[in-house]
């Protein structure tokens, strides 16, 4: 199905979901990544509480509607999906996520030896800078610099399909064929 074809109504927002291998993959070794280190961490009497587990759920759960359903079906037609998953992404699954607590599940999850490690590399410097709030702020602000291109990219493909169903639709006899989009509209 292709979603420039399709308009977006409440059917096709509840049926239409699509399969992303990096999404997939991502939200599969996430989720058995915590389940393992969670479920080994509370053998051993260091568990985190069942209020982070359900924020890490919560945040695999926005992770998964902002990338394999409708949104992201049509976050390369419609600006404003474009927008809504951009905002899922950077913002509330990083915070759901995060109050998960990973890193205390992890180190939770190791023995005695493997926790001293986890403590030496996360006291080093370039732990430190790697989690520094700027360092996060200007990996952001690298991704949002490219949010202009995807605009024009997306508002121009968007001019096509609307003008050439138009052609299509309201110009075009039985024994004409329509031109090329690509003629009527110059795109980056």
């Amino acid at each position: 199905m292709d979603p420039a074809s399709v308009p977006l109504t409440w059917s096709t927002a509840l049926t239409n979901w699509r399969w992303d291998s990096g999404a997939g993959l991502a939200i599969i070794g996430l989720s058995l990544g915590y389940g393992l280190a969670y479920r080994r961490a509370a053998r051993r009497g260091d568990s985190v509480s069942h209020g982070h587990v359900w924020c890490f759920a919560i945040g695999i759960a926005v992770l998964t509607v902002a990338t394999l359903s409708v949104i992201g079906v049509y976050d390369a037609v419609l600006f404003w999906v474009r927008a809504l998953q951009v905002l899922l992404l950077l913002f509330v699954v990083p915070f759901f996520l995060a109050m998960g607590r990973p890193v205390s599940v992890v180190r939770g999850a190791m023995g005695s030896a493997g926790q001293r490690g986890l403590d030496r590399l996360l006291a080093t410097r370039a732990a430190r800078l790697l989690a520094h709030p700027a360092t996060t702020s200007v990996a952001n602000a690298q991704r949002c610099s490219t949010l202009p291109i995807q605009v024009i990219r997306s508002c121009c493909h968007s001019g096509q399909m609307v003008r050439s169903t138009y052609r299509q639709n309201s110009k075009t006899t039985r024994t004409q064929k329509p031109r090329s989009a690509q003629a009527d509209w110059a795109c980056i």
